[in-house]
């Protein structure tokens, strides 16, 4: 019995996907954050990046009614996982940055 389980934990871990593109089907992707494993996904439709999905550490988060231009990498969304408010935690942040 010790031996089918440890089988069925080895498939699992091994085989099992851990892509989460694979589950987006139609989701293309515009912005990665490899190091914190953060990445944003949008179906591109007529133009406009629509229906954005963050996967973030392993959870996927859906966010219907966000929009951005697709058809111009300038305005393309960004990932940045920072601290921004100096209480010691890091926030997402979703958008172009410019240096002002």
């Amino acid at each position: 019995m010790k031996k089918c389980l440890i089988l069925v934990s080895l498939f699992i871990l091994l085989v099992v996907p851990k892509s989460v593109s694979a589950s987006n089907e139609g989701y293309e992707l515009v912005s990665k954050l490899s190091e914190e494993d953060i990445v944003l996904y949008a179906k591109e439709i007529n133009g406009l990046y629509r229906d954005f999905k963050i996967d973030f550490k392993g959870e996927v988060y859906s966010r219907p009614f966000w929009l951005s231009v697709a058809n111009n990498p300038t305005y393309a969304p960004q990932i940045y996982y920072e601290d921004i408010n100096e209480d010691e935690k890091k926030e997402l942040i979703v958008g172009k940055l410019e240096n002002i």
